[in-house]
């Protein structure tokens, strides 16, 4: 962060220059070199529209439609053109492609780039997105220019302000109508109130006619409908400024400023709430209008009015897609579903919890760590599922993560589901909504059918009073509640009593009663008043007019305003019941004002306090925006000072900018995040106008699996604790920040209303830069002052956040420490040798133990699986006599033709030496194996049934090459000794040593241990403890006993199992050879837990990270890889916390299988570990030191707990505020610069945090969950 940072890239500065001329000017100037006549037919075309109308508005009777007509022709004219030439140009390059392989085509190109040539057409009248517009486009602007015609008079304009300044004022009227017009019939203008970042749907292009006609029709109604010159002039005048105002950006486009009628109309005129979508926007939009149009449609008299808009309001301001929801799920569980389905990872069950460590599906299957999936993998504690991998991609929609190998069966609709949480949940809801409306109903029937006039007037009165003692009360409990009350100066001592993020009795007592009493105590207030109000009576008996209108819109709206925000209606209702209380006894006449009914005074008290709340945090922004720029003297830019002063002088001036953009509900626009301040155009309060849950909402990577894990508890506490009212009076559209260990997130509120609110939670990138930690620290300070070190004032009042209270979230708690001194100590590294031999034991036992205890039927089967596999080569026969398929054959036709050596008949070998070419005698008759290449044995063997299939390849290299020569010294009159063929090949030539006494050789022995062998000498009792076949292919029972076994803790393993095969000798023998043959495997022939710290740290986190070997079966692969990162894990507890008892070792190891996933986060199961909430994760890290060379060694420890998670408001204008700067400065002035001044720290202002929060491609938070709504 520095000062001299540049405001706008420097390499940009052309380009902006440019852009601002064409916005300014609607003229579009090309750089570079280009022919003289370019520039003459740009100004010819920009002066002709204006040129054409002004000319055809001399004449009053015809002239207009003369204009027009031109305009028409003309853009019609410009648009034919140029199609021609597009589809011209296109026809001559697909021709020379075809004659002479592009030729012409690379012509046309130097054309395209020096400017000349027909490409200059396209470049002077761009296409369009849609076709359809090159008809649309001059029809538009030749109904404006006929309007324009019509409207604009010399004679009228200087009747007032005499004929020079109205000679100024029409020129200037005519400039902006010829600027307004271009985008319809030449180029697009870039606008710099700028909405989306592509104009998908071409609508930019209307903007600027759009304003034109808005103004034109009101001069046209000043002029022609009514007497009103004062007005029809400020309407010439801001006609006169409208190219002012388009540069800077005052003026909405066409879909900004729908959008914000609608959402203004919405919640002020119908009683509706804010959007979190473009979508819900206008579908609540439509939804009103059509209950407007109902109740004028049927009523007839006040009654009919309340009776239909109570109802109707209600409906409406429940959430009626989480109803069409619900049973739209209910149909696809209904629907069998074959095969497994992919859910989405972090949602919950039907049971409604996830489908985390221990947790159970609705199908009764348990998904947690060390259990087990459908298709009876592991998926916890290092494991995989079936899939065998996991992929982490981009969100889906904005939503949560999929991955396609979390699966689950979904189970028919049937008893399970109907008696899930879920479905009581709705019955719940559907309850609580008919008690609501039968409370309503007798309501409305005891006041309308038992009250007389009067008692009306004092019951309204009564209950008025009623209503500001509950409002009194019920703002003193939210504040109470907060960790700092009345406007975040004080600790609240209520917050100070409880336990944190605890929930008293008082809590729940709030959230059952307060909706539906507050609310039913409004609509008491509301029908008393209109039933008293001998206005309402009068007009709403007349006949259909804009009264009528106007107070069927009154009542209908604190109808439904009373269920969509309670305790904003709660506010109103008192404060309209103090005014009038105020000016009753003051006897104040208010006049003309006083004509409007009650309801309507209501409706105008609404919007007051909105505008009123928006004023006050305008003027906090500017405050503190201003105080900052002085502030820090690392961000403090040389003219700081003038700025500071300026904005004192011109306060006055500042102030009037507040409030106009407070009126207009429109953000006070900081330019570059500095204390210079300008208007800009009102847009909705969602202020992107992509939904939260599009694609593009967020910027995937892998630190999005924390926040992916942890945001369905989030949102839930979130709301629960929003329920009980410890967060405050949560409105639309406010932010807050949560924030726990390293992580930022925030969370959105979307929309709130009757029994239900949406959230939208968003992750903050976890890498930390200068600017990044620089305010999480701040944040943390302000976190700890409120929370641990307890302050009685807050500390931080004039900051953006504002502390409110804690959350209890399921998430994960993040630990590194640094191993350096630790695991690189000769202590250390022995410790882990061995505990891995004690690891090791222990998940062997555990895995026979599992497999056998089915009586041996699965091994069997797995044998026999394993046997048909790898092929019976481990045994040699010598028979007497030949195999009759053998017969007539020569040895080496036998040898190629057998599948297995058993089939090659040894004794049939001839004695000449011309029939056996591979063979020699030596002097003294013995026979001899001579040039004997196992290479060629070995290429006839099938790879399925190979002996060799298991060994390294190094070591099938070397067989490969090794021959068997009477050359040999070593074989010179010798014979075959099964130490010498060891010595040779060791391990390899084991199962083919011949054992005929006629050709002199001494018998060979096979030397493989088999537990086949010994299974006869076991005792019952230890077979189910028998070790598998085939882990002793490649083992020798002549493996002498290296004296570092751990017996006591091998017969503790077996004893907690089974105490009588704890004494069985040959079962000892099998588990002794096994490990140590594993042991020399890791730490090389001759390594004992004594000498094991002599291979280094560096060979601990080697086999932490991978353990391969060819020669092992894959289980037992599996089984070493997973005891040697337990063995790591339990010595490190060892070292650091002390030794352990052998029961101890026995129930860590438990543990670690059960809740631990031990592996690298390079690992995809690391990643789905997190996601399916395995409890505890553990990793290491290795790191080389730039500056020192020296190695780093680091843990990662991951613990699943419940967290105390910090929770703060945002001032809403304030973020809103910087997001206005970024996109002006980003989507208009394209200004790149990853280092620009606008996005550097601010301690104060969490300048970084919230332009990281923005939408994408202006933002890049790494998680968006999307849209939630939770119903209650």
């Amino acid at each position: 962060m520095a000062a001299d940072v540049p405001l706008l890239s420097s390499y940009k500065r052309g380009f902006v220059g440019r852009r601002v001329f064409h916005t300014l000017t609607g003229f579009k100037p090309h750089p570079g070199n280009q022919p003289f006549f370019i520039p003459i037919i740009q100004i010819f075309l920009w002066c002709l529209p204006g040129t054409v109308a002004l000319l055809s508005a001399q004449n009053e009777e015809y002239g207009p439609y003369i204009g027009g007509v031109c305009v028409f022709t003309l853009g019609l004219l410009l648009h034919v053109v140029q199609c021609t030439v597009v589809l011209i140009k296109g026809r001559i390059v697909s021709t020379a492609a075809d004659e002479n392989g592009g030729g012409v085509g690379g012509m046309l190109d130097e054309e395209d780039e020096s400017g000349g040539g027909r490409s200059w057409m396209t470049r002077l009248i761009p296409g369009k997105i849609f076709k359809i517009n090159y008809l649309i486009h001059p029809i538009v602007a030749g109904g404006v220019t006929i309007l324009s015609c019509t409207v604009l008079n010399l004679f009228i304009i200087a009747q007032d302000i005499g004929y020079i300044n109205g000679s100024v004022v029409y020129a200037l009227c005519w400039i902006s109508f010829n600027i307004g017009v271009q985008p319809l019939l030449i180029t697009p203008t870039p606008e710099t109130a700028t909405f989306r970042h592509v104009d998908t749907y071409d609508l930019n292009v209307y903007s600027r006619p759009l304003h034109l006609v808005l103004l034109q029709v009101c001069i046209y109604i000043g002029l022609y409908l009514g007497n009103l010159p004062v007005f029809v002039l400020v309407c010439y005048s801001v006609h006169s400024a409208l190219t002012l105002l388009w540069i800077l950006g005052i003026l909405p486009g066409i879909e900004p400023l729908l959008l914000w009628i609608s959402e203004q109309t919405l919640v002020f005129v119908f009683g509706g709430s804010k959007t979190s979508s473009v979508r819900k926007l206008i579908l609540s939009f439509l939804l009103s209008t059509l209950q407007v149009t109902a109740v004028c449609l049927i009523s007839k008299d006040l009654h009919t009015v309340i009776l239909i808009s109570a109802y109707s309001g209600y409906i409406l301001s429940s959430h009626l897609l989480g109803i069409f929801s619900f049973f739209k799920e209910i149909h696809q569980k209904g629907t069998k579903v074959g095969a497994s389905q992919t859910i989405v990872a972090g949602q919950p069950t039907e049971a409604g919890q996830p489908t985390g460590a221990g947790q159970t599906t609705e199908a009764g299957q348990p998904t947690g760590a060390g259990q087990a999936t459908e298709a009876g993998q592991p998926t916890g504690a290092g494991q995989t599922t079936e899939a065998g991998q996991i992929t982490a991609g981009s969100p889906v929609a904005g939503q949560s993560i999929v991955y396609p190998d979390m699966k689950y069966e979904k189970p028919g609709v049937g008893l399970r589901f109907l008696g899930s949480p879920r479905w009581i949940h709705f019955i719940q809801s559907i309850l609580s909504h008919l008690s609501n409306i039968i409370l309503l109903t007798l309501l409305i029937t005891l006041v309308e059918n038992n009250l007389t006039l009067q008692q009306k007037q004092d019951g309204g009165n009564w209950v008025g009073w009623i209503l500001v003692g509950y409002t009194a009360v019920l703002f003193l409990y939210l504040e109470l509640n907060k960790v700092y009350s009345f406007c975040g100066a004080l600790r609240s001592p209520i917050y100070t009593l409880r336990r944190p993020a605890g929930f008293t009795p008082i809590n729940y007592l709030f959230s059952l009663l307060h909706p539906s009493l507050g609310a039913l105590l409004s609509i008491l207030f509301a029908i008393l008043t209109a039933s008293g109000d001998t206005k309402t009576i009068s007009r709403l008996s007349g006949e259909f007019g804009i009264s009528f209108l106007l107070e069927v819109l009154s009542v209908l709206r604190v109808l439904r305003w009373s269920w969509q925000s309670t305790v904003s209606v709660l506010l109103e209702i008192s404060a309209y019941q103090i005014i009038a209380f105020i000016l009753d006894r003051s006897n104040f006449n208010p006049g003309v004002g006083w004509e409007l009914s009650n309801l309507q005074v209501l409706m105008l008290i609404s919007l007051c306090r909105d505008r009123l709340g928006q004023i006050v945090d305008k003027l906090f922004f500017f405050l503190v925006l201003t105080a900052t720029s002085m502030e820090d003297r690392a961000s403090r830019r040389p003219y700081a000072i003038i700025l500071f002063q300026l904005n004192l002088i011109f306060f006055p001036f500042v102030f009037v900018l507040i409030l106009i953009s407070s009126l207009l509900s429109a953000p006070l626009l900081p330019l570059f995040s500095l204390p210079v301040y300008f208007l800009t155009f009102p847009r909705p309060s969602s202020f992107w106008p992509a939904a939260a849950g599009t694609g593009e909402a967020s910027v995937f990577s892998d630190d999005s699996l924390y926040y992916q894990q942890c945001s369905r508890s989030t949102l839930s506490s979130l709301e629960k604790a929003a329920r009980f009212g410890n967060l405050g009076n949560l409105q639309p559209q406010d932010i807050l920040l949560l924030r726990h260990e390293d992580r930022i997130m925030w969370a959105l509120v979307g929309e709130v209303g009757n029994r239900f609110i949406s959230l939208n939670l968003r992750g903050m990138e976890l890498q930390e830069t200068s600017c990044h930690s620089l305010e999480a620290t701040r944040i943390d300070d302000i976190f700890d002052s409120a929370f641990e070190k307890k302050t009685l004032m807050n500390r931080f009042m004039f900051h953006t956040l504002t502390p409110l209270n804690t959350l209890e979230v399921n998430m994960y708690s993040d630990t590194k420490n640094v191993l350096t001194g630790v695991i690189n100590t000769k202590e250390t590294l022995q410790v882990v040798a061995e505990s891995f031999l004690e690891c090791f034991l222990w998940f062997v036992v555990e895995h026979v133990y599992q497999e056998n205890k089915d009586g041996g039927e699965k091994k069997g089967k797995r044998e026999e699986d394993e046997k048909g596999r790898r092929g019976d080569t481990a045994v040699v026969s010598f028979d007497e006599e030949a195999p009759e398929s053998g017969e007539g054959l020569n040895l080496v036709d036998q040898v190629n033709l057998s599948a297995s050596i058993e089939q090659v008949n040894l004794d049939s070998w001839p004695d000449s030496d011309e029939n056996l070419p591979w063979a020699t005698r030596n002097p003294a008759g013995n026979q001899r194996l001579g040039s004997v290449r196992i290479s060629r044995y070995l290429q006839h063997q099938d790879s399925s049934s190979s002996i060799f299939k298991d060994l390294e390849q190094d070591e099938v290299q070397d067989f490969q090459e090794i021959r068997i020569n009477h050359r040999v010294p070593e074989l010179e009159n010798q014979l075959i000794q099964p130490d010498k063929t060891e010595s040779l090949l060791p391990g390899l030539l084991d199962p083919i040593r011949p054992s005929s006494s006629t050709l002199g050789w001494k018998p060979l022995q096979k030397t493989i241990l088999t537990p086949a062998k010994l299974r006869a000498n076991l005792r019952p009792e230890s077979l189910r403890f028998e070790l598998p076949d085939h882990w002793f292919d490649r083992i020798k029972d002549s493996e002498p006993d290296q004296g570092w076994f751990p017996s006591r803790f091998y017969t503790h393993c077996i004893q907690v199992k089974d105490s009588a095969a704890a004494e069985d000798s040959i079962l000892l023998r099998q588990y002794k050879i096994l490990t140590q043959y594993i042991f020399n495997k890791i730490y090389g022939v001759g390594g004992s837990p004594s000498n094991a710290y002599l291979q280094g740290p560096n060979h601990v986190f080697k086999h932490f990270k991978d353990f391969s070997s060819s020669t092992l079966s894959s289980d037992l692969r599996d089984i070493t890889h997973q005891a040697y990162r337990a063995a790591v894990k339990l010595a490190l507890d060892k070292v650091l916390l002390g030794d352990m008892e052998q029961d101890e070792i026995i129930t860590n190891l438990s543990e670690l299988k059960k809740n631990w996933f031990l592996g690298m986060e390079t690992d995809p199961r690391w990643k789905e570990s997190i996601v399916t909430e395995v409890p505890n994760l553990f990793s290491l890290q290795i790191n080389e030191g730039r500056e020192t060379g020296q190695t780093v060694f680091k843990s990662h420890i991951l613990n699943l707990r419940t967290c105390q998670v910090k929770v703060g408001r945002l001032k809403g204008e304030v973020v809103r505020g910087l997001w206005s700067s970024l996109s002006l400065e980003l989507l208009y002035l394209t200004n790149d610069d990853e280092e620009r001044y606008s996005i550097q720290a601010d301690e104060r202002l969490l300048r970084n945090l919230t332009v990281q929060a923005a939408n994408p491609p202006l933002g890049y938070s790494i998680f968006n969950s999307g849209t939630t709504t939770f119903s209650r």
